[in-house]
């Protein structure tokens, strides 16, 4: 694997100069052309639901009989969309000052799912009503020999793939009370490989360029 500044290009959504790379199942890093790479961010994934939930399915909770209460129930609108979650640092920063430069390095991700709201029976709502297993979180490692031309600088970065489900949170009262409130919300959670890994694609991201 070589890094060289010379081959990098701008990422249009950061703008980070970059050098794009995919991990393959057995270990061997594989270039991305500026050409590929803008081209996947132009695709729009979306997938049909993996099962349908009634529209009264809320997160279960025990109250006496005749007690007013209310709860929040998420009406999920469409189909879940594939989207990148801001890319991370996975491995320490990276600079050559000799003629070359050639080493081993291990690299780690973890990526978490995020909400439109930080009221955890909100959230709770929003992964019960998703109509999807919902990942919390999903991790990716691996270690490969890299060499990096002189005056070069950066650090590997990653940017996952999340899911995202979009819909209305609806504040809801019972004894016939019937929908109080409502709002615009959304959750992200990680996609994941067959393996369980995190999906996503790394990047050299250069901080300083070779001369």
């Amino acid at each position: 694997m070589v890094f060289d500044s010379s081959q990098a290009f701008q990422d249009p959504e950061t703008g980070e100069w970059i050098q794009p790379f995919d991990i393959m199942p057995d270990g061997s890093v594989r270039l991305i052309s500026e050409e590929e790479y803008l081209a996947d961010l132009e695709k729009v994934v979306v997938e049909e639901f993996e099962y349908e939930l009634p529209e009264e399915s809320v997160i279960s909770e025990v109250h006496p009989n005749g007690t007013f209460y209310t709860y929040w129930r998420f009406k999920r609108s469409g189909t879940r969309t594939q989207v990148n979650a801001p890319r991370v640092k996975a491995s320490p920063d990276i600079s050559c000052t000799t003629p070359t430069c050639s080493a081993a390095i291990s690299v780690g991700v973890t990526t978490s799912n995020s909400f439109s709201t930080n009221v955890t029976v909100e959230r709770n709502a929003i992964k019960a009503g998703a109509g999807y297993s919902w990942t919390t979180s999903a991790s990716d490692s691996a270690t490969f020999t890299y060499n990096i031309r002189r005056g070069d600088a950066g650090y590997i970065g990653f940017t996952p793939y999340h899911w995202r489900v979009n819909g209305t949170l609806e504040l809801v009262g019972n004894q016939g009370t019937g929908v109080i409130n409502t709002k615009s919300a959304w959750g992200r959670y990680p996609k994941t490989l067959s393996d369980g890994r995190a999906d996503g694609r790394y990047a050299f991201v250069y901080t300083q360029y070779g001369y």
